[in-house]
């Protein structure tokens, strides 16, 4: 076999990047107009790579395309590989300069609107080269996929195949608004939560777990009369007097410091602290613009927590 022959053997870059595109895009024609490819060599770029692998990786017979499992096992190393590719290209362009670019951060509207927009003014004036998207998602995304490069989270987290930087910590406490309690006055125990209107998040049951005991066992699951898919419709809901939530600190620090929230049950909360961490894909944890973020995030933080 010729050098040649032995090089167009392998699977390229290029190859990768246009499989990405269709899955994105959901369609050839589309990915065509993302990336700027006639739909022809789309087509035949995804020929050559089924051939070269030796299988089937997309479903040609439906409108919309759809990938078998050998397509979708492919998909997520062609999505580590570009994504290590573009660090590397970010990294070498950079070249020891300032940090630069574009830097994707992600987060449930609570952590962009109480942690993120008040300090980032000052990472804009430390690093005027940067630009910085803001994503909002209340639910856990692919990063890679979604091309994100910080993703801030504040729960367990168990992804083997991220770099995660705890950046801070958290209490959660049981909080009402004093025109709330005026009118249905204050819970003097677990039991008389029963009496009162319970908010809640949408989700997964240990969204509404509360952080109280009554001797026997830790934390409380409740059945909340209102739930509300955002943290931040939550605190809103809390502080217009419509029931009792559990809501962490960062979200209500300014709401507790002027009375417009009061603790309630507190000699029955637990201490329990929620960690708060900026997530990356390891191929692109040491890119320049976000080290320079995660590094600005854990100074500055702290005074918002």
């Amino acid at each position: 076999m010729t050098k040649e022959k032995m090089l167009n053997e392998y699977v390229t870059l290029d190859e990768l990047r246009i499989l990405l595109a269709v899955y994105n895009s959901g369609s050839i024609s589309c990915a065509s107009v993302d990336i700027g490819v006639m739909p022809s060599t789309i087509s035949r770029s995804l020929s050559r790579l089924e051939t070269k692998l030796g299988t089937s990786l997309i479903m040609r017979n439906t409108r919309k395309i759809e990938f078998t499992a050998d397509g979708l096992k492919l998909l997520a190393h062609a999505k580590e590989i570009t994504a290590s590719v573009n660090n590397i290209e970010d990294e070498f362009r950079s070249n020891g300069a300032t940090p630069s670019g574009t830097l994707r951060i992600n987060g449930a509207s609570p952590v962009l609107v109480h942690l993120i927009s008040p300090i980032l003014k000052k990472y804009l004036t430390q690093y005027p080269q940067v630009n910085i998207e803001l994503q909002n998602n209340e639910e856990i995304i692919d990063i890679i996929e979604k091309k994100v490069d910080i993703a801030l989270r504040v729960a367990p987290l168990t992804e083997n195949s991220y770099q995660v930087t705890h950046i801070g910590s958290s209490k959660r406490r049981l909080l009402a608004s004093s025109e709330y309690l005026r009118q249905y006055g204050f819970p003097n125990s677990i039991e008389d939560l029963n009496n009162h209107i319970l908010l809640g998040l949408e989700g997964p049951s240990i969204l509404n777990t509360w952080p109280i005991e009554d001797g026997k066992s830790h934390n409380l699951r409740v059945s909340p009369r209102v739930v509300a898919s955002s943290g931040e419709v939550l605190r809103k809901m809390t502080l217009s007097g419509t029931g009792i939530a559990c809501i962490t600190d960062f979200m209500t620090k300014a709401d507790r410091n002027s009375g417009k929230l009061i603790e309630v049950l507190k000699d029955q909360t637990i201490d329990e602290k929620r960690e708060i961490s900026a997530v990356c894909y390891r191929g692109t944890s040491s890119s320049i613009k976000v080290l320079s973020f995660i590094e600005f995030l854990k100074k500055e933080l702290p005074s918002l927590l």
